[in-house]
């Protein structure tokens, strides 16, 4: 939805230039398929430098679940010294290091999905504006 919303405002934005170009006879889809372009092109930048942050990222998330863990863990020793005994002892389980990996399968289904959003995205906001008259967007209804 925000992605929508996004696309929306910024082609409203372009809305005085659409009605010239639909003026001078450039077809719809010509129109609507430079605005695509545009917005394919943004996220294709968004998608790498989330690629390329990603794994930083996700190390650093780790780490601090890993940290948190054996915080509580260390929390769980103490509340636990001051009990009474029994005969069951829960096998200690702890969490050491945790490795993260983007796949090429994770890559490629995020890339689908990002172009699938921006395709839907730019074919609705554009539909709404290009549905008016050049006429009516020049007289600035």
């Amino acid at each position: 939805m925000i992605l929508f919303f996004i696309f929306i405002f910024w082609l409203r934005s372009r809305t005085h230039e659409i009605g010239i170009l639909l003026s001078l006879g450039i077809a719809r889809g010509k129109i609507l398929l430079q605005i695509a372009a545009e917005a394919f092109l943004g996220g294709a930048l968004a998608l790498a430098l989330s690629f390329l942050a990603a794994p930083a990222v996700s190390d650093a998330a780790a780490g601090y679940l890993t940290d948190w863990q054996a915080q509580q863990d260390e929390l769980q020793a103490e509340l636990d010294a001051g009990g009474t005994a029994t005969e069951y002892q829960a096998p200690e389980l702890t969490v050491t290091d945790v490795e993260t990996e983007l796949t090429p399968a994770m890559l490629l289904t995020d890339g689908l999905c990002v172009g699938a959003l921006i395709l839907l995205s730019t074919g609705v906001a554009g539909v709404l504006i290009l549905r008016r008259k050049p006429a009516d967007i020049l007289k600035g209804e």
